[in-house]
């Protein structure tokens, strides 16, 4: 019955007010004076004040160094308390030093100083995560938006555009200017490759023309060229091609 009174008011704040710093004190409150309950409970054994140490490191995990004060506290004013008038409940022994809860707070506040070291890293390790994750956050908004801009320049250029596989040669996108000059639409034109828009006679120097830029052997490529339309008829047109790296 006691330990249900203990734990009562905990778990009803941790279903109402989870994440709050009420919640997480009562927690801790709660949690050492369920330890002092186990060590009332076994006749002050040594081996039960080990649970005090355990329910600190389960504490720790809130990452909240003043929770662990809070726990702390409950642990030395409880054996001090129970040392003074009842130490039979804390120590096992009638007759015990007044002072003997002095050890225990030691110990207490040994392990206490290991538990404040690493809340204090786990925070900077969050804190730098959280850091590294907005920056990949706004990296990646930025990008999205130059995306956009680029998406938008493309297809409203004046200029026929479009892109190609540097390993096959296959047209990725283009504009619809493009689409006007070659008579294919948006759809059709993403079933040929480059040289299917090339007069045949001059397909093996454009392929080696191709081959150049793709390869980073020449960064640009400038030049009046002829291409065949979707009806056979052919035009001319100036032609400015370079290697784009995806990233």
């Amino acid at each position: 019955m006691l330990g249900g009174i203990l734990i009562s008011f905990p778990l009803y704040l941790i279903r109402s007010q989870p994440g709050e710093r009420m919640t997480r004190h009562a927690t801790a409150i709660s949690q050492m004076l369920i330890s002092a309950l186990w060590i009332h409970l076994s006749g002050g054994r040594i081996e039960t004040h080990f649970m005090v140490f355990g329910s600190l490191a389960f504490l720790a995990f809130y990452r909240d160094w003043r929770v662990l004060v809070t726990g702390s506290l409950v642990v030395v004013v409880d054996h001090y308390l129970r040392g003074l008038y009842w130490p039979v409940s804390v120590y096992g022994a009638v007759g015990s030093s007044p002072w003997r809860w002095l050890e225990h707070t030691g110990w207490v506040l040994f392990e206490d100083t290991f538990l404040f070291l690493a809340i204090r890293q786990s925070i900077a390790e969050m804190q730098s995560i959280a850091t590294r994750q907005t920056d990949a956050e706004e990296i990646e908004a930025s990008l999205r938006k130059s995306e956009r801009g680029f998406r938008s320049i493309f297809e409203l250029a004046g200029s026929g555009t479009f892109e190609l596989c540097a390993k096959t040669a296959r047209i990725l996108r283009a504009n619809r200017k493009f689409c006007e000059y070659t008579g294919y639409d948006e759809r059709e034109v993403l079933d040929l490759k480059l040289f299917d828009l090339i007069p045949p006679g001059e397909v093996a120097e454009r392929e080696a023309m191709f081959a150049r830029v793709t390869s980073g052997e020449l960064e640009r490529y400038s030049g009046e060229k002829c291409f065949i339309r979707k009806d056979g008829s052919q035009f001319w047109a100036i032609v400015t091609g370079s290697r784009m790296l995806d990233l």
